[in-house]
């Protein structure tokens, strides 16, 4: 695949939720995909934004959302 990489028994830490807490191997996989849009495409995907009325909604709550 394209812009994909999978690391097999990739070194991890203690603090990963993916691993069994009961265990002791530090091993773990993990996936690697380019999400960028390669430019030679000449034409781009339409870009994805939220329309004003959302965006001063979402900026009057960011204190209650925690994002201050």
């Amino acid at each position: 695949m394209r812009g994909t990489e999978l690391i097999k028994r990739g070194r991890s830490t203690p603090l990963d939720p993916a691993l069994d807490p009961n265990g002791d191997k530090l091993t773990t996989s993990r996936i690697l995909m380019d999400a960028c849009i390669p430019y030679e495409w000449k034409q781009k995907p339409v870009e994805a934004r939220l329309d004003e009325a959302t965006l001063a909604s979402l900026r009057a709550r960011w204190s209650e959302l925690g994002i201050d």
